[in-house]
């Protein structure tokens, strides 16, 4: 009950963030063509700041991968314990703790996401 409750509250700060996003111009922040906008009238060039964005996009991928193999291993873990407490409480503790680091990777990419069309 409490990891659909986790579940819900990082889905909605999601959900919360594309709602407010604003568009601020043809190319988003990757350097890639917005949905529905002509891009072929627009010159890209890559600067730091689109280096930057390519280097966070590439740790989340790496981050939310991680996460996903060891939800996976907590899981397996949980399955072969057999009912021993000890075991238990270490599964679940693995996956509490993946799912914890997981949301805290996808918050700070979305209040970098934030700042940066707001400000960048």
């Amino acid at each position: 009950m409490r990891m659909l409750a986790i579940v819900a509250v990082f889905v909605g700060l999601f959900a919360v963030n594309i709602a407010v996003a604003p568009v601020s111009s043809a190319v988003d922040i990757f350097g890639g063509c917005k949905s529905g906008v002509d891009c072929s009238s627009v010159k890209t060039t890559k600067t730091l700041n689109t280096e930057i964005w390519n280097i966070i996009r590439t740790a989340l991928t790496i981050l939310g991968g991680i996460a996903v193999v060891v939800i996976i291993a907590g899981g397996i873990m949980y399955a072969t314990s057999a009912g021993d407490p000890s075991k238990v409480t270490a599964a679940k503790n693995t996956i509490l703790y993946s799912v914890i680091g997981l949301a805290v990777a996808m918050s700070a990419a979305a209040i970098i996401t934030l700042v940066n069309n707001y400000f960048g």
